[in-house]
């Protein structure tokens, strides 16, 4: 990497765009790079200050707001201090630069904006800014939590490559057209679900992993100031945010990554009421929810797991079976296990795993030979349902690829 070179002032910078610009058509492009700027910056700076002399009267002559516009480019530059963009229309571009502030709260930027392959050390505030046209943050990473609260992408957004080191929050921003995330590397919380979304997502290999979020219950003020100044997101912040991901996915038809936002909407969900139901909040419904969930979950992972689903099929229809068998007085509940036991009891225990199995599935004359207490009949009932269940999570499990 090229040493930096150091420049302290704007004067010396503004002569630094005066030797290096090209002129198209209407517009004056600069680009400078490898510097190290040591002083708050603001974009753009005014034409008067660096067009150059011999272009100045001609610039004057046919100057208007309607065109005749600059655009900067900075490649390779270390931003020491603020750096600030106010309302333009220049496209500005930032290629492997880095920055430790950057402020766009409340601008109107018309022009294309490009950070590509740069780095946000401290914070990039990007609060009520308006992008009207391309916002590429391609392949940069924003190393503090981020929150683009209020932020209007009207233009096509690229967050494509880009890595966010801690939680990123769409509050309430507006995303208009189109929004890549192809890619994108989301090393804590990710948060959508406030956002306006009337443009699409484009979410292929895009991955978000289960996370810590707020998972207590919290006010209106609270809860404003988690998503809005503390980049905190709340438990069904995160659960919506899988629900859309969800959603986007299926509508894309790309059902086998929406499998996995499927089930983490769902351990989110069980998480939630659970928490619910300790701080003693809608005992009833909570308890419903988790008693469905919990299943769910034990069965096959929110139908995820085929094998698992056997598996519970299998283990609690041999649980029901022995509670079963043990109805009868020709066995008896006993510490130690006995293989010949075991080895009697396959052929009976096969047929009891078809939900449909008579009542004297344990042989003909078995009635007469041994007798049975009503609790035989409460665990064979039970265990229909249970297996019945089993068979059917094992079918969808098996299905979800559909």
């Amino acid at each position: 990497m090229e040493e930096l070179k150091p420049v302290n002032s704007e004067k010396e910078l503004e002569e630094l765009f005066k030797q290096n610009y090209f002129e198209v058509d209407e517009d004056f492009y600069f680009g400078v790079k490898n510097l190290a700027i040591n002083f708050p910056l603001t974009l753009p700076i005014s034409e008067e200050r660096i067009i150059p002399e011999s272009a100045s009267e001609k610039w004057e002559d046919r100057y208007s707001p309607n065109y005749g516009k600059q655009h900067f480019s900075f490649s390779n530059c270390q931003f020491e201090y603020l750096l600030e963009l106010v309302d333009s229309e220049s496209n500005l571009q930032f290629n492997s630069c880095k920055f430790n502030f950057v402020d766009a709260e409340n601008k109107y930027l018309s022009g294309k904006i490009r950070f590509r392959e740069c780095h946000f050390y401290n914070y990039a505030n990007f609060r009520n800014t308006t992008f009207y046209d391309l916002a590429d943050f391609w392949r940069s990473i924003f190393y503090p939590p981020t929150i683009f609260f209020k932020t209007e992408f009207l233009g096509t957004t690229v967050f494509s490559a880009t890595t966010f080191k801690e939680n990123v929050l769409f509050t309430y921003c507006l995303i208009d057209k189109l929004i890549l995330l192809r890619g994108t590397k989301i090393e804590k919380g990710f948060d959508i679900s406030t956002a306006i979304r009337s443009g699409e997502m484009g979410i292929f290999d895009f991955h978000v992993k289960d996370y810590k979020c707020l998972n207590k219950n919290l006010s209106e003020e609270a809860y404003e100031r988690a998503i809005s100044e503390d980049a905190d997101i709340p438990i069904k912040n995160k659960r919506e945010t899988f629900r859309i991901l969800k959603q986007e996915h299926i509508s894309q038809h790309n059902i086998v990554h929406s499998i996995e936002y499927k089930t983490l909407e769902n351990e989110t969900y069980l998480k939630e009421n659970l928490s619910k139901l300790l701080r003693g909040e809608s005992i009833v419904s909570c308890v419903s929810n988790l008693f469905v969930l919990s299943l769910n979950w034990l069965s096959s992972r929110f139908g995820v797991s085929y094998f698992q689903a056997a598996f519970f099929t299998l283990i609690f229809g041999g649980l029901f079976y022995y509670f079963t068998i043990l109805s009868t007085s020709k066995y008896e509940m006993a510490m130690n296990f006995d293989w010949n036991i075991f080895y009697e009891n396959i052929p009976t225990y096969s047929s009891y795993l078809l939900p449909t199995h008579r009542f004297d599935f344990l042989g003909e004359g078995f009635g007469e030979k041994y007798s049975f207490s009503n609790w035989f009949y409460f665990f064979d009932i039970f265990g229909r349902i249970v297996i019945g269940y089993g068979i059917y999570q094992t079918i969808q499990a098996f299905r979800k690829f559909r």
